[in-house]
């Protein structure tokens, strides 16, 4: 291995070490502005109870999505699949998963006169979600991965 190779992966190392959970946590970044933009969530106004639950449904997402985004990276890395695609498609899936877990299964908790077409248009707008959070995930990966060995 030439000096210049062994240098360059000796500096590296640790940047590709923390790529993957800083593009997670970006990508957390990103689908909490995308539920606050939604409408899903009423933007803070300087009112401290709405920062409070802002934070505390930004702890919600960050920590319903870790377990299963690192077990579908693991599983995406070990099968080879395509990467971009795989992880926006993994991100779909997680979305609506992340749903069930929080209601648990119980439709009824939301509304009493909540439809079926409701529930369908939640389950889209979490896959969808899901989907930008990891398609965001690959991309600050791989641009992260990039400036690691670019230096």
């Amino acid at each position: 291995m030439r000096e210049k190779d062994k240098a360059q992966s000796d500096t590296s190392a640790p940047a590709r070490t923390w790529a993957g959970p800083l593009a997670w946590f970006i990508a957390c970044i990103v689908t909490y502005g995308v539920f606050v933009l939604a409408g899903t969530l009423p933007a803070p106004q300087g009112n401290i109870f709405i920062v409070l639950m802002h934070i505390f449904m930004f702890l919600v997402i960050v920590s319903l999505s870790a377990i299963p985004a690192l077990g579908a990276v693991w599983l995406i890395k070990a099968l080879h699949l395509p990467r971009g695609w795989s992880e926006t498609i993994a991100g779909a899936a997680i979305g609506p998963l992340a749903y069930l877990f929080m209601t648990r299964g119980d439709f009824s908790a939301m509304r009493s006169d909540t439809t079926t077409a409701d529930i369908a248009q939640i389950f889209i707008n979490f896959a969808l979600i899901g989907a930008l959070a990891g398609f965001i995930y690959w991309l600050a990966q791989w641009l992260l991965n990039l400036k690691a060995n670019n230096g």
